[in-house]
C-alpha cells in the first residue's frame, strides 16, 4: 500500500476557485468560468490536473466554493485511489476524483507510479489524453 509521499514532484502549478467543494489529492476539471476549476465526477471530461495542498485558507488542501486552491498541471504528484490500482496502470477518475485504472474511450490523466488500493494516497505521472 502507497503510504509514502516523498515522490511528490509536481510540475507547472496554476491557481483557481473552487466551483464545488474541493479535496487535496483529487482529480480536477475545468470548472463553468475561466478562473473556476473542481474534482473531476467521472472519465467523460479532460482533466486540468491534480489538486495540491498549500495554498487556501485550509492548510489541508479543502477548498470550498469560491476559495482558491493549487492544481499540478504535469510532474509525479500524490494522488487519492478509488480502487485498487497497479503500478503502471492508466489512470482516470471516479465520480468523486480519486484516480482509478481507466477502460478504453476514457479520459487520462496519467500512469501510476505505485500501487496501492481505496483511499491510499499513491503517486501518478501526470500524462493527460484520451485512451484509445
Amino acid at each position: 500500500m502507497a503510504t509514502n509521499v516523498s515522490w511528490n514532484q509536481p510540475g507547472q502549478i496554476i491557481s483557481r476557485k473552487a466551483e464545488a467543494v474541493t479535496s487535496a489529492y483529487r482529480i480536477i476539471v475545468n470548472g463553468t468560468n475561466d478562473d473556476q476549476a473542481q474534482q473531476a465526477s467521472g472519465t467523460g471530461t479532460a482533466f486540468l490536473g491534480i489538486s495540491i495542498p498549500g495554498s487556501g485558507p485550509d492548510p489541508s488542501g479543502m477548498a470550498e466554493v469560491g476559495d482558491t486552491f493549487d492544481i499540478a498541471l504535469g510532474g509525479v504528484v500524490a494522488v487519492k485511489y478509488g480502487d485498487t490500482v497497479a503500478k503502471d496502470d492508466q489512470l482516470t477518475s471516479d465520480s468523486v476524483g480519486r484516480a482509478i485504472t481507466a477502460s478504453s474511450g476514457h479520459f487520462l490523466i496519467g500512469i501510476a507510479q505505485t500501487a496501492g488500493v481505496l483511499n491510499d494516497l499513491g503517486s501518478c505521472l501526470i500524462d493527460k489524453q484520451e485512451k484509445p
